[in-house]
């Protein structure tokens, strides 16, 4: 049922429309004039009727249409007065008189009219509300956005920054993505490996880097070693750990590979157990040459006494000449095996290394030429002074040089090269363009008593390496078969404190 204003200043007008419109069920106000209409709009009106007096405002049209639906009823004959009725606010505009029909029509869809109205009115009031919440919620999705984004970037920065190498794999132990310390270790990018198994990647062995039954139960398991395979073949030994790899909801998606370069590691525990060795060797070397010294001083002194005894023309002679010669040979042998056994620490002093290189080629000079090797130099000028004890210096490059000189019988190129590295080292190379060597005998080289020469000790390059360490520098060797040797020998800037029994640390380099 709806409420319905009749608004006409006739009376018969009122009672015939008041008549036609309550059978429908309506509730009907009759008002005879505007201010009687305008009092009735406050008992809730849907609908007003409203017979347009002949000359009245356009306006008040207009009054009484704010909010409300309007039928106005147009005493006149012109188009456009129905127009100018709607543009003021009229929802129908119908001339006079209007048919029964036509009005009682009108009414139905006005009524129609304001109850979708109403319920748009209140829908749009749903929807405002709706949407004022959705924007509400818009604002924590994108702050939740934000914090995820700033989360995420966190943990990316955080994984690149780790100075250890992480890989992700999936459940079938396929790589997904690795770090940038990853990479720096194995050579890769990690778009070159995404899809290949972690397991192609190890080295020779059958310990396996994912086990799964440890993962699943996030067993941690520490000193694990195993060799990968970088870019170009080699391989690098590394110490690993796993955990698994879970989603947000706490389920497992793969497992995750934290290891670092252990080679740094391996070359320091090789070193130790080579100074072990050498320990061990240098004491029974010493306690050999010992014993046997002495008597050798007894039969070179009775040989001598012994040659005092016959003329000189006499055969005999040269018998006890040739002992003597070989017991000096002997004597000298074993000055070396008391300098490899128990070695002089150094005697430290600010040295321009350059003095040292000069000094062995101004004595050797002569005979390098005659050999038809030519030296070239490439000395960094200003080197600064560097504590070490320059007759033990001289010692190690006498020994680099004469090899070198050795290793190249046809002739050849001496190139002594000095200079500062990362402001903290000095480096001085001897490079020759020899016969080379192999694999196995560069992993010799500083073994006591190993020698490819006829006439060699095998003691030089081995003293020679127990200087550089007593010195806290470091010793690396290149060559191949064919294609010449390059030594290396880097000694620090400042002197190293003492560790162990008083030796300073070395590092024993085989690139």
């Amino acid at each position: 049922m709806a409420k319905l204003l009749v608004l006409a200043s006739e009376p018969e007008v009122r009672a015939d429309w008041e008549g036609l419109l309550s059978p429908a069920g309506h509730q009907i106000f009759l008002a005879s004039g505007l201010d009687q209409a305008f009092k009735s709009l406050t008992k809730g009106i849907d609908l007003i009727i409203y017979k347009v007096p002949r000359g009245a405002p356009w306006q008040s049209i207009k009054d009484l249409s704010r909010d409300l639906t309007l039928i106005a009823i147009i005493e006149g004959t012109q188009e456009k007065d129905l127009v100018k009725a709607r543009a003021f606010g009229a929802y129908l505009a119908l001339r006079w008189p209007p048919s029964r029909w036509d009005l009682l029509q009108g009414v139905e869809n006005g009524i129609e009219r304001k109850r979708l109205l109403s319920e748009g009115k209140i829908l749009l009031e749903k929807l405002t509300k709706k949407n004022k919440e959705l924007r509400g919620i818009q604002s924590q999705l994108k702050d939740l956005s934000r914090k995820t984004l700033e989360v995420e970037n966190s943990s990316y920065t955080v994984l690149q920054s780790m100075g250890s190498g992480l890989i992700i794999v999936d459940l079938e132990g396929k790589i997904t993505s690795m770090n940038q310390a990853a990479e720096r270790i194995l050579g890769y990018k990690s778009k070159d490996v995404e899809g290949i198994a972690l397991e192609d990647l190890k080295g020779d062995g059958e310990k396996r880097i994912l086990n799964w039954d440890d993962i699943r139960g996030e067993v941690v398991r520490i000193d694990q070693e195993v060799e990968l395979i970088k870019r170009g073949g080699d391989t690098v030994l590394i110490g690993f750990s796993t955990s698994p790899r879970r989603d947000v909801r706490g389920k497992m998606v793969g497992a995750i590979v934290v290891f670092r370069d252990l080679t740094e590691i391996k070359k320091m525990r090789e070193n130790m157990r080579y100074k072990d060795r050498l320990a061990s060797l240098g004491e029974l070397t010493a306690g050999i040459a010992h014993e046997i010294r002495n008597p050798l001083a007894g039969i070179k002194t009775t040989a001598q006494a012994l040659k005092a005894e016959f003329a000189p023309q006499d055969p005999k002679c040269e018998y006890l000449e040739k002992i003597i010669k070989e017991i000096n040979r002997t004597n000298s042998l074993l000055q070396e095996l008391f300098i490899f056994a128990k070695p002089q620490k150094p005697q430290f002093v600010p040295y321009d290394i350059t003095k040292v290189l000069e000094r062995v080629i101004s004595m050797q000079e002569k005979s390098i030429e005659e050999k038809g090797v030519k030296i070239k130099k490439d000395y960094t000028p200003d080197i600064p002074l560097i504590p070490l004890d320059p007759n033990q210096i001289y010692q190690v490059f006498l020994n680099l040089i004469l090899n070198a000189v050795q290793a190249m019988p046809q002739g050849g190129d001496l190139t002594l090269s000095v200079k500062q590295e990362r402001g903290t080292w000095v480096s001085v190379t001897v490079k020759d363009t020899g016969v080379g060597m192999s694999e196995e005998v560069r992993a010799k080289l500083f073994d006591p008593f190993f020698t490819t020469k006829s006439m060699g000790t095998g003691l030089g390059l081995a003293i020679s390496y127990r200087i550089i360490q007593e010195h806290g520098g470091m010793v690396g060797v290149e060559s191949k078969p064919g294609q010449g040797a390059k030594f290396t020998i880097r000694l620090p800037l400042k002197s190293r404190v003492t560790v162990h029994g008083g030796q300073l640390p070395g590092m024993r380099e085989n690139p």
